[in-house]
């Protein structure tokens, strides 16, 4: 990633996102919940889980760079 798209990340960020994952409003915990409510229909837990898929599998193209440095 180019220096010029990195987002600088500020102690202010860091508050806002230690607030959101105590209220439990970050997008993970809400999708979280959705998967986990057996009342919600399928589909909803079923786009639930599809969204949360990039949270818990991030893509690996970001760490070829590091993978070529260790092999070799």
């Amino acid at each position: 990633m180019s220096s010029k798209n990195r987002i600088k990340i500020t102690e202010a960020h860091h508050a806002m996102f230690a607030e959101m994952l105590k209220e439990g409003t970050d997008p993970i915990s809400f999708l979280c919940s959705v998967l986990r409510d057996e009342s919600a229909p399928v589909w909803a837990r079923k786009e639930a889980a599809r969204d949360l898929k990039p949270y818990y599998h991030p893509r690996l193209d970001g760490i070829g760079p590091l993978l070529n440095r260790f092999s070799k």
